[in-house]
């Protein structure tokens, strides 16, 4: 992908740098079509990517295209010959992939070329410029021929028999089908401030279709005026004129709804707003690390709510009327309730008065208590430590707490 940005240069063979491009290319499309992407994230460097392909995570990065100075302290030479080696893998890589997929190697376009868009490049160079729009979809082999690795995977955990593979296995399942379906029936436009590329990428992995200007690169499937788009990526605060059914975004939208498995709300991402931070979804938290306050709201955003139904106490008195009405009062104790009774009222009355209030004796409706999942799990995962701390020798006890004091000093930092 490094070298696919290179301009022409003397120090490298063109054919070499065009071989790059059509390589990088291919991966990206063969990626589309599987719908493997998991991750991604935009740096100073260039976009990072990370797809699972056969039960493996790749990871790569995208620099970005700005203007190169060539360098005077690399040597081309040593950077060519390792260029030779990794071409001619990728090239048997990307055979392997597009084939066990059913995909047809080289990949060719679906529609023909006879199309009124090849006026916008030469015959030669139709093939490659549509290509590298990544806006189209290229060709499959016939079901009877292609391999559906995801079958192939089902049948193999249940000739194993395993529990756990097949609960792992159906767990990846769901959520590379919830990547796949993010931006589906949703349409696209990017404006031309924003990097192209690299949009149809990550929108075509995930089920959207995209579309830009057809004067600013081949592979336009339609215009900004078509009603039907509900998205339009945009990178500048003013806008001269706007449709009313379409939603503007700015470009941190797209990425972040893929990190987050789920369309954002977009009133952070409104054209003209301050952005929130780009968190990156490469990064695994562990118990001693600093978590930016946005992750955890996002977190308990994505928690499910437990609902507790809290019952009333009874009435103690009551109670212990109900308890103690079937006793047998003792001749001593008859007599002080003969005391005790005003004058005028008989012990019927009395009982009466004691029936009435164990009718009146009722249990309430709960209300609905929201707990948060989080907290219970925390503290019931700090009780677990605090005994696994206790049960530490006397000898280790010291040096287990000087650990514990320089991960203290290192999270106030």
């Amino acid at each position: 992908f490094l070298f696919a940005n290179f301009p022409l240069l003397k120090k490298l063979y063109e054919p070499r740098l065009r071989l790059c491009r059509r390589l990088s290319v291919e991966f990206l499309h063969y990626v589309i079509a599987s719908g493997t992407l998991k991750k991604c994230f935009i740096s100073i460097k260039g976009y990072y990517f990370q797809a699972e392909i056969r039960g493996e995570l790749i990871t790569w990065i995208v620099p970005h295209k700005l203007g190169h100075k060539n360098p005077a302290d690399v040597d081309f030479k040593i950077m060519a010959t390792f260029l030779e080696f990794y071409t001619t893998l990728l090239g048997f890589i990307n055979y392997k992939l597009y084939t066990e997929y059913g995909l047809v190697y080289p990949p060719k376009l679906t529609f023909s070329a006879t199309t009124s868009l090849s006026k916008l490049c030469s015959e030669d160079e139709f093939t490659d410029e549509f290509l590298s729009s990544l806006g189209l979809p290229i060709m499959k082999k016939p079901e009877s021929i292609a391999v559906d690795e995801m079958e192939t995977d089902v049948e193999a955990a249940e000739l194993l028999g395993d529990k756990e593979a097949n609960e792992e296995r159906q767990k990846k399942e769901e959520e590379t089908k919830q990547i796949q379906s993010l931006f589906k029936n949703c349409k696209f436009f990017i404006s031309r401030e924003v990097p192209r590329e690299m949009f149809a990428f990550v929108i075509r992995a995930c089920g959207g279709d995209v579309s830009w200007d057809k004067s600013f690169y081949a592979g336009s499937t339609y215009d900004e005026s078509d009603e039907c788009i509900t998205h339009e990526i945009i990178d500048r605060p003013i806008l001269t004129e706007m449709f009313v059914k379409r939603i503007y975004i700015q470009p941190q939208w797209i990425f972040d709804s893929i990190n987050a498995r789920k369309q954002l709300p977009i009133d952070d991402y409104l054209p003209g707003s301050v952005l929130p931070p780009h968190l990156s979804p490469f990064v695994d938290e562990k118990e001693t690390d600093y978590i930016p306050p946005e992750k955890l709201r996002l977190l308990n955003r994505d928690e499910p709510i437990v609902e507790e139904k809290i019952t009333e106490p009874l009435n103690l008195v009551d109670n212990s009327a109900y308890l103690n009405r079937d006793q047998k009062p003792t001749k001593k104790s008859d007599e002080n309730i003969d005391d005790a009774l005003p004058r005028g009222q008989t012990e019927q009355q009395q009982q009466q008065e004691k029936d009435k209030r164990l009718k009146s004796m009722r249990v309430g409706s709960g209300e609905i208590q929201n707990l948060n999942v989080k907290h219970i799990v925390k503290r019931k995962s700090d009780e677990e430590k605090r005994l696994r701390e206790m049960t530490i020798p006397k000898k280790h006890k010291r040096l287990y707490d000087k650990i514990k004091y320089t991960q203290k000093k290192k999270r106030q930092e």
